[in-house]
């Protein structure tokens, strides 16, 4: 294994598990390069597990952060009592039946509850803080529970790079083995100009990981994808900033190169000569006028994203609406009435029914459906027929030793003293005091904790844990290597400042025996080889398969076999294949009589064409009638519920809500302070009790609030507003999400109806494999 990819599903859970999962990605990290992936959903502690990772990729959509805590405790008296059941304990301790289900926190346990999440939090904050190689205070600002976007999260610094699978056809179709010729609107993306970007970020991920890593490693982890995909998108944005006018002068082009760091030395441009020698010290060289219109593009997509959204504001009144809408809380004395609780006994006569499915017929509108013949090349049938030879797995060992060997660490602790800012020579003299108090014998982690201003490794006495080369600046890597366990470092200089470090331990590298490795390499190769196979018995069928009537030819002479779907809708698994939504999708996008292209799935690869079309209907009775049945018995459940609730509201207004509860027979159950989108006892989470509750005034009881579960009533028992001084700190930082937001959404929106105008073409003929 070269590196590992950690692909997050989460939208949290438990603090404890996800603290368990970051100690070994921690500790994993050290040993391999480690990439964190999120999908949909990464918060909370989904974002937890991905702190200690080289690098975190988010979708631009993915919900992220929710750096923050929370906990939850049931308490169950209330229906114990009503199964009959009792439940009596033993305890020994003050707080040893914290959690006990059969009673609520009582005010010492409800603060030491806070204390426990407070503390949990700043661990989080801490470990993020760390993780981003920033300040816990930074950390704090951005956290707090906030969710953000993968766009924001990038924009703040939680994440590092945006990505997924890529939209280009051409490359989700050869995956990452094949690069290939493309232009947009006349402008030709070369496999050249993919060649060179491409090498530079090998080079980058080489720097940054170790040299162990190679080119399949950057396959599995789609970067040649994204590179492709990117180059298309830039190219589309500037193809669309010609149609508009948009274009960057030499001056704008000569000032952005000015400013980038890598040209600068103390704060000023090293100079035309240095700089065209740093453009041919690349690999490969870059010439002046390569590298100018690289700056050139990116300066005319950042002038158009301008052009296109900078005339998108956010109003005060919106912002100051969203924030109180997010921000304001109440508490609540809730009355519930489930609908379960009403349906039992509950009948609906064929009449009802009958009136139910005329009254609604459009409810029960069957939906387009659509019937397919296809092909699929099934990855797991060809791993099965794969046989690996010992000697193609002790080449590969051979080949590929670095994967198998496990790097040399050392673990160091260090006192850092920065010189940003700060006059050189006398941070030199106040480092130089400090290490002469160190060797002479001083407590090295009593001086770390006072002096040192790594404020994370501070806290920890100066303990940096195990580190394997590469992974510190280059003057201090080389410095703690060649230390010995004990030993103390003289003045160590790195672009931080002066370090003074402490070798604690040092681990030699070890290497796996082939004997250990085999039956992994095996494994490895033989579904190597049946996806190179699928991918090229793949791309052998679509040059074959033209028109509908070449799927029999085509099967017979590849082995394999056609079948049909039945009808199936855009939301239903599709006989023979299962369930594939980009597959159901293609579908309903192809006419009938057309073949679309090759479709990935998890299983390999799906070739289809319609053969059968069923329009949108509304069904007889008798399709839906048992559907149409359980509705009735639903709305006859609901409207109980609210007949209830109805019948006792005079009572609840009039007087005591409390008293009117306990005459009725029904439990009052009091809400903590929740702002909008909390969970409501015995009903969950309702944007109709939200917009209800929120809009009465303090001691004010509702009218029976209805939802599809049931119906309630609720008194307003206190309400706490935005502050004005909480409005005025948060507003700037909201208003720039909103616009952030806003104008990604808009400038997202427009390029797309911008490239569906262009002229996007892969040539398939001048494919190029430039990825093995």
């Amino acid at each position: 294994m070269v590196s590992i990819r950690l692909r997050i599903d989460s939208p949290g859970g438990s603090a404890i598990a996800s603290d368990i999962i970051w100690r070994e990605v921690l500790l994993t990290k050290n040993q391999k390069p480690l990439v964190a992936s999120m999908s949909d959903v990464a918060a909370s502690g989904g974002y937890y597990i991905a702190m200690p990772a080289h690098a975190i990729v988010a979708e631009p959509s993915t919900l992220t952060g929710s750096i923050g805590v929370v906990s939850i405790k049931f308490v169950i008296d209330g229906t114990l009592k009503k199964l009959g059941m009792n439940i009596e304990g033993i305890s020994q301790g003050k707080y040893a039946d914290l959690y006990s289900p059969i009673r609520p926190f009582s005010p010492e346990e409800r603060a030491r509850m806070a204390q426990t999440m407070q503390a949990t939090y700043d661990a989080f904050v801490e470990k993020a803080a760390q993780g981003r190689n920033t300040t816990p205070e930074r950390i704090d600002a951005i956290g707090q529970g906030r969710v953000w976007t993968g766009r924001q999260a990038k924009q703040i610094g939680l994440v590092d790079e945006l990505g997924g699978l890529d939209r280009a056809v051409a490359i989700a179709k050869q995956r990452a083995k094949i690069a290939q010729d493309a232009e947009v609107d006349g402008h030709e993306i070369t496999v050249a100009q993919f060649r060179r970007i491409y090498d530079q970020q090998m080079r980058a991920y080489r720097q940054t990981y170790g040299a162990n890593v190679d080119e399949r490693l950057l396959k599995q982890l789609g970067i040649d994808q994204r590179i492709v995909q990117q180059m298309i998108d830039e190219a589309s944005a500037v193809a669309e900033a010609k149609r508009l006018g948009i274009s960057a002068s030499d001056a704008e082009v000569r000032e952005r190169i000015l400013a980038l760091p890598a040209f600068q030395e103390n704060g000023q441009f090293i100079g035309d000569e240095r700089y065209r020698q740093l453009l041919r010290m690349q690999n490969p060289p870059l010439r002046p006028d390569e590298f100018e219109d690289q700056m050139r593009r990116g300066v005319i997509v950042e002038k158009l994203q301008a052009a296109l959204t900078n005339w998108i504001s956010v109003p005060d009144a919106d912002v100051d609406r969203e924030f109180r809408k997010r921000n304001e809380k109440i508490k609540l004395a809730v009355v519930a009435f489930p609908a379960d609780k009403f349906r039992e006994g509950a009948t609906a006569t064929d009449a009802e029914v009958a009136k139910r499915f005329e009254d609604n017929k459009e409810t029960y509108r069957v939906p387009e459906k659509r019937k397919i013949r296809f092909i699929t090349v099934d990855q797991q049938g060809l791993r099965d027929k794969v046989t690996v030879t010992g000697q193609q797995i002790e080449r590969h060992y051979n080949d590929n030793i670095q994967q198998y060997s496990t790097p040399e660490q050392v673990r160091a602790s260090h006192i850092l003293l920065k010189t940003e800012g700060k006059d050189d020579a006398a941070v030199k003299k106040q480092a130089d005091d400090l290490l002469k108090r160190a060797k002479g014998g001083e407590d090295f982690a009593a001086l770390a904790t006072k002096y040192s201003e790594d404020e994370i490794s501070a806290k920890k006495g100066g303990d940096l844990d195990y580190f394997g080369h590469g992974q510190m600046q280059p003057e201090f890597d080389q410095a703690a290597f060649a230390m010995q366990p004990g030993q103390i470092s003289d003045l160590v200089k790195t672009q931080y400042g002066y370090h003074i470090i402490k070798l604690v331990d040092k681990k030699a590298g070890t290497t796996k025996s082939l004997a250990e490795v085999r039956q992994q390499i095996e494994e490895q190769l033989k579904w190597e080889q049946a996806q190179s196979g699928a991918q090229k018995l793949s791309d052998k069928i679509a040059g074959q398969l033209t028109k509908p009537s070449d799927f029999d030819a085509v099967a017979r002479a590849n082995g394999l076999q056609v079948r049909e779907s039945g009808f199936f809708t855009r939301d239903e698994p599709i006989v023979g294949i299962g369930l594939a939504p980009n597959v159901a999708a293609r579908a309903f996008d192809l006419k009938e009589g057309e073949v679309g292209d090759a479709i990935r799935t998890p299983q390999g690869f799906v070739f289809m064409t319609v053969i059968g079309k069923q329009d949108p209907y509304i069904p007889k009775l008798d399709e839906v009638k048992a559907k149409v049945h359980d509705d009735v018995l639903k709305q006859k459940a609901v409207d109980g519920a609210r007949q209830k609730a109805a019948s006792l509201i005079a009572s609840f207004k009039s007087g005591d809500f409390d008293k009117a509860a306990k005459a009725a027979g029904v439990e009052v159950k009091t809400t903590e302070l929740i702002a909008r989108g909390s969970p409501i006892p015995d009903i969950g989470v309702s944007p109709t009790i939200d917009a209800a509750a929120f809009a009465l005034p303090s001691g004010g009881v509702s009218d029976p609030i209805v939802t599809d579960t049931g119906a309630l009533l609720v008194k307003m028992l206190e309400r706490k507003d935005v502050t004005p001084a909480e409005l005025t700190a948060g507003r700037d930082a909201l208003r720039t999400e909103l616009l952030n937001d806003r104008r990604n959404k808009f400038y997202s929106a427009y390029m797309t109806k911008a490239r569906q105008r262009m002229n996007i073409r892969i040539n398939r003929e001048t494919i190029a494999q430039v990825v093995a």
